[in-house]
């Protein structure tokens, strides 16, 4: 198949969906097999319809994950990204701005800020969602080893319960659970993808066979198979 966007699908199924409303309007169509007939095309675009739907709905609940993922490590209030600065205020409070504790925990830092993704509004591929796979991955593993260097300072006491070590291994575990979510979320919307591209596979084959069928019966240049020439499925 050509394009694999939205609106390409939509537009074939209206394709296939016309070209069962042309055959029933065909003078003593008789298709050499059942399957080249308007039943069976018709009870085909049902079936493909609503795989486009639940693809619509795999792709809402991807999105959503990857909208929930964006805001813990970098939009919300206490976003992984936003207490990276009170974090290292602290531990230059408790160590001195030279020391070596400070050096270690910015080292993390620098890792965790990095450069902010910006949420890809494009189609989901296996690629790009690899690639931010690694991303956000590595950032996490960066803030576990943050918490780890923590847990090694016993001067790091903050005064603000959130930043303590114990409230940043709950964040931990929330960041974790979001890359899951995202992670499981493609899984789930490439599944019902490849669905769908089996069945407008099948359609793509129904509909050339039906125009061949046309032509054997009606010839190349008659009226019928004009009309459904142009129809791509």
């Amino acid at each position: 198949m050509a394009s694999n966007s939205e609106v390409t699908y939509g537009a074939k199924l209206n394709n296939a969906k016309s070209i069962a409303t042309h055959l029933r309007s065909f003078t003593d169509y008789a298709p050499p097999v059942e399957e080249q007939k308007p039943d069976a095309l018709e009870a085909l675009t049902v079936t493909a319809r609503a795989a486009n739907v639940s693809v619509a709905g795999k792709l809402e609940t991807y999105s959503g994950t990857v909208d929930n993922r964006q805001s813990v490590f970098e939009k919300d209030e206490d976003s992984l990204v936003k207490i990276m600065s009170p974090v290292l205020r602290n531990v230059r409070s408790a160590y001195g701005k030279e020391s070596k504790e400070v050096a270690d925990i910015n080292r993390y830092v620098i890792k965790i800020r990095g450069e902010k993704r910006k949420k890809d509004k494009s189609e989901p591929t296996e690629e790009s969602v690899s690639q931010s796979a690694k991303s956000f991955g590595s950032r996490t593993e960066n803030f576990s080893d943050l918490i780890a260097t923590l847990q090694q300072m016993p001067k790091y006491k903050p005064a603000k319960k959130s930043l303590a070590t114990a409230e940043l291994a709950v964040k931990l575990g929330i960041l974790e659970q979001s890359n899951t979510a995202v992670t499981d979320a493609f899984g789930e919307l490439k599944k019902e993808r490849d669905k769908r591209n089996d069945l407008f596979e099948q359609m793509n084959v129904l509909v050339q066979g039906i125009k061949d069928a046309v032509i054997a019966q009606y010839t190349i240049n008659s009226t019928e198979y004009k009309l459904i020439k142009g129809l791509k499925v």
